[in-house]
């Protein structure tokens, strides 16, 4: 259960200015996304915790959620 909550968390505090390139932590992949492929990304994730949320009865979280995913999902079909 700690080994999640580390993982969340590395997801939360990641920001542009924290991210180096020596830094041997994050991927590649994630780093070089082109917007859209960061939208549709950033879209999994939160059908994943939405999931969560909805699963563990935290209804105004899941909506929430279901808000941010949906604008992610648009940002998915901007080219």
């Amino acid at each position: 259960m700690n080994a999640r909550r580390k993982q969340l968390y590395l997801a939360h505090v990641m920001t542009e200015g924290s991210i180096g390139e020596t830094d041997a932590t994050y991927d590649d992949d994630v780093v070089d996304m082109t917007p859209p492929e960061a939208a549709e990304y950033i879209a999994s994730l939160l059908s994943s915790l939405r999931l969560v949320a909805a699963k563990s009865q935290f209804r105004l979280l899941a909506d929430l959620i279901s808000v941010a995913e949906e604008e992610a999902r648009f940002h998915c079909q901007e080219a």
